[in-house]
């Protein structure tokens, strides 16, 4: 119920918006830990595109919600490797950044 409405949402930015607003209300919570593990991987890569500072503020809650929900192992093995391609993607752009100058 939480991913089909997603999979018809045509912009990425909307369906970042619609995650992290459902999950703000407490539908991962609702889901339980197993069925928000199962939604984690498709919505993290919703998370690991954001571009604006709007979304990058919806990721963040999106993140915050699934670290509240998931069990400690789940957050290990989908959580952190995100959060670490966002750094590298971040670091990757104030390289190139430095260099353009």
């Amino acid at each position: 119920m939480f991913l089909a409405p997603l999979q018809l949402v045509a912009k990425q930015e909307t369906r970042l918006r619609y995650a992290a607003n459902f999950a703000k209300h407490g539908a991962l919570r609702e889901m339980g830990a197993f069925a928000t593990e199962m939604c984690a991987t498709y919505c993290l890569s919703l998370i690991v595109n954001a571009v604006t500072d709007i979304e990058a503020e919806w990721a963040y809650m999106l993140l915050k919600e699934f670290m509240k929900c998931l069990r400690v192992q789940a957050v290990k093995t989908l959580i952190l490797p995100t959060i670490q391609k966002i750094l590298q993607a971040s670091c990757t752009l104030d390289f190139v950044n430095l260099f353009s100058l």
